[in-house]
């Protein structure tokens, strides 16, 4: 189990100012859920380590391939999302079109994810580049399942543009249980007690 690497992604740099309208900013909030998660992650016995630094501005493909390069066996990019509109209200998890199993550790996230914040379950999904469809849309799940890594999901905790989202991610303690039931949802999928 000590062998099981887990490569934390903070998703938004923190120049990127996608947040709510109560306060909420993406780079913020991603950034202490992905530092919780990586605490978590090791207090279990696993190797976590964030792609980035706090005020590092790390491209998309280079976030991947770190994830490579450290030899992660799981890639996770900590995302909150937005509709446009304020009325989405869910939880979300993409995976690589080229990784299908990873469908289960996807459901997993969102299943626990979704219930800590009482929260509609989408459970695992995939997407395809709009010109290429053998390619992820996603440029970090693509640059992280094609340098090696066994695992690359892409978790939407929430819209935070709905403001019951907003409000439930505002709150440091919420955070603290999100990366806390996503820690448990990883070792089990691990089968790690």
């Amino acid at each position: 189990m000590a062998n099981i690497k887990v490569m934390i992604d903070p998703g938004r740099s923190p120049y990127e100012q996608n947040g709510g309208t109560g306060g909420y900013f993406e780079h913020k909030g991603m950034w202490l859920l992905s530092n919780y998660l990586a605490k978590e992650l090791q207090a279990c016995g696993f190797k976590a380590k964030l792609t980035r630094q706090q005020n590092e501005v790390v491209s998309l493909w280079e976030r991947g391939r770190r994830a490579a390069e450290w030899g992660a066996d799981v890639f996770i990019s900590e995302h909150s999302a937005s509709s446009g509109n304020g009325k989405k209200r869910c939880v979300e998890a993409y995976y690589s079109i080229a990784r299908p199993k990873d469908l289960s550790l996807a459901n997993f996230l969102t299943a626990a994810t979704a219930k800590v914040m009482n929260n509609h379950d989408l459970g695992g999904k995939t997407k395809t580049a709009i010109c290429n469809p053998k390619a992820d849309f996603y440029t970090v799940i693509q640059s992280a399942q094609t340098g090696g890594v066994a695992h690359a999901i892409l978790m939407s905790n929430g819209f935070h543009d709905n403001p019951e989202d907003e409000e439930f991610l505002l709150r440091d303690e919420n955070l603290r249980k999100i990366a806390e039931a996503q820690a448990k949802a990883i070792a089990v999928y691990f089968g790690i007690n």
